[in-house]
């Protein structure tokens, strides 16, 4: 070392004591009591004390110092001042800010932004529960507002399904979100993204049924509203298209007959699974989503408490 602790210490006394009478003026400084000693905090120190340097063994504080650190310090004042100015608040709040300053620190809004990205994205204990559930139920419905996080655990679910080796349909009424859904999961195989009215048309024509769309507006209209959902149904039964999991997201937007056509879609024991804004369905009486949810009765359904930008 170039200097000795002591040396150090005592250059730094006199670099305190500067900054204090430009905040607290000369005069109040020469009033104050300031010393320095050093301390040793990893040995214990044997040996006599270095010359000049500490003027008592209370100015060399040791590893032995650290079991009662107020007692050793109170000596140390008391040998270096027996009759100590008390400090006024004031003059300890200078102190303070000049060995421990505040720091201001002025975060970027791009790093702001990043970190609510990355939060909206981070699972929480909520989310962690409902995809433990997911995977435990066979039939399950998974209740949120707009936002909440259904359609991220939507497509989890069905990631982690087809990772699986299983057969997944993922189906929603709207075009347009099935038409993200199939974007999102286009790396993905096994499975399949289809808005109702298409599933309902690829699948009678595989069962050899036809599809055929009547031009009248009347029964054109009651054609997608009730007969696709018959269709469907005649259709599944009739083919060989199984799948081991279906997931609906926005239930909401069907009807309860087109619900009921899900259930020839795959075997007895397979999962469906629909996610839903409320209040579309009291979770207590699943009855009101048709039969193919009827048996389900006493399984749990689960709702959202907080909205994700609150996670």
């Amino acid at each position: 070392m170039k200097q000795s602790p002591f040396s150090q210490a005592r250059r730094n006394r006199y670099a305190l004591v500067e900054k204090l009478r430009h905040r607290l003026g000369k005069d109040t400084v020469e009033s104050l009591m300031v010393t320095h000693a050093a301390w040793f905090p990893d040995v214990v120190w044997r040996a006599a004390l270095p010359g000049m340097e500490a003027p008592s063994r209370a100015f060399l504080l040791d590893r032995s110092s650290l079991a009662e650190p107020e007692l050793a310090l109170l000596r140390l004042f008391r040998e270096a001042a027996p009759e100590p100015q008390v400090w006024t608040r004031a003059q300890q709040q200078a102190l303070k800010e000049l060995l421990a300053p505040d720091c201001h620190l002025l975060v970027p809004l791009a790093n702001k932004v990043d970190d609510a990205v990355d939060a909206l994205y981070r699972a929480t204990e909520q989310q962690i529960a409902v995809l433990r559930m997911l995977r435990s139920q066979s039939r399950l419905l998974v209740e949120g507002g707009a936002g909440s996080g259904k359609t991220v655990l939507a497509c989890a679910l069905a990631r982690e399904h087809a990772a699986l080796g299983k057969s997944v349909l993922l189906t929603c009424y709207n075009l347009l979100l099935a038409q993200h859904l199939a974007e999102t999961l286009a790396d993905v195989p096994g499975i399949t993204v289809l808005p109702f009215h298409e599933l309902v048309r690829r699948t009678a024509i595989a069962s050899g049924l036809g599809y055929e769309v009547p031009k009248n507006s009347e029964a054109r209209a009651r054609f997608f509203k009730e007969d696709s959902a018959d269709l469907l149904l005649s259709a599944a039964e009739a083919g060989t298209t199984r799948f081991d999991t279906l997931i609906v997201d926005e239930a909401a937007d069907f009807f309860t007959h087109l619900v009921d056509s899900f259930g020839g879609l795959g075997p007895p024991e397979f999962q469906l699974v629909l996610f839903l804004r409320p209040p579309a369905v009291d979770l207590s009486d699943k009855r009101k989503l048709g039969t193919t949810l009827s048996g389900c009765a006493d399984e749990p359904g689960y709702q959202f408490a907080q909205h994700p930008r609150h996670w």
